[in-house]
């Protein structure tokens, strides 16, 4: 299984959106990194209809930091922007009612279980896990690259 510990949060953002776009057969819109006012990602009907999605990378944190940051700094802004529908996607372990607990705490905006998607939900079938392997495959690629890079010295001819 996955962890996600190794992946920084707008990497985990990414990810995120790669596998919600091939599950819901969308496409959502990006931001840059930074401040959000709430929206990682979002999409928007013709008869301007919205959800949004929050990514929120709190591997190391754990389900309490992840719950008390959804009270105390996601909720208004959330209540703020009223979207149809909202989705959190975290790295964090989920129990059932770990999901309850998250969805009470934003109620009316999580509309069911399913709009959470924790860890395990990230590992749980073979398109996932193939979409993960590709990420994982570029950022080993991009490790890589990197660590080649250093050892390379700029050279500059001059005259001939």
């Amino acid at each position: 299984m996955y962890s996600f510990k190794t992946l920084s949060p707008i990497d985990f953002e990414n990810l995120a959106r790669d596998l919600l776009q091939s599950e819901l057969s969308i496409r959502l819109e990006s931001f840059k990194a930074g401040r959000d006012e709430g929206i990682d990602l979002r999409y928007t009907t013709t008869k301007n209809r919205s959800f949004i999605v929050k990514a929120k990378h709190y591997a190391g944190t754990g389900f309490s930091g992840l719950l008390s940051h959804l009270k105390q700094k996601e909720k208004s802004k959330i209540e703020k922007l009223n979207p149809d529908r909202y989705l959190l996607v975290t790295s964090v372990d989920l129990s059932p009612a770990n999901k309850d607990d998250i969805r009470q705490a934003l109620f009316p905006h999580i509309k069911a279980p399913k709009d959470i998607y924790g860890k395990e939900d990230l590992n749980n079938n073979s398109f996932y896990r193939g979409v993960l392997s590709m990420e994982a495959g570029f950022l080993l690629l991009e490790l890589r690259y990197k660590d080649c890079s250093k050892h390379f010295v700029g050279v500059v001819f001059s005259g001939r």
